[in-house]
């Protein structure tokens, strides 16, 4: 998927190791309204020169058009349609096991 499903889709990964990390990361918060900023640390312990959130949402907007990443809207049992809204979307990959095996 690094190597040839990104390309595809007319996107060049210059660092697929992080590329590889970020799918961990995704992988690791699969169901849970992880933030993005938990999952960019996740993804690039201990470095200092973190991809670029242009970077990033590039690789999240690819894995979504490629149905590998679904951002699955925030609910709330409540009946509060406010409070629905608040919610922030869970992270779904396709299969967490795709990063092992990206």
């Amino acid at each position: 998927m690094v190597a040839r499903d990104f390309r595809d889709q007319g996107h060049r990964v210059r660092k697929p190791g992080t590329l590889r990390s970020w799918l961990e990361a995704y992988a690791a918060a699969t169901s849970s309204m992880t933030s993005y900023n938990a999952i960019l640390d996740a993804a690039t312990p201990g470095e200092s020169g973190k991809p670029a959130n242009t970077t990033t949402m590039t690789y999240r907007d690819v894995l979504a058009q490629l149905w590998l990443l679904d951002p699955i809207p925030g609910w709330s049992p409540a009946d509060n349609p406010l409070g629905r809204l608040a919610q922030s979307p869970k992270h779904h990959l396709a299969d967490p096991a795709l990063a092992a095996d990206c």
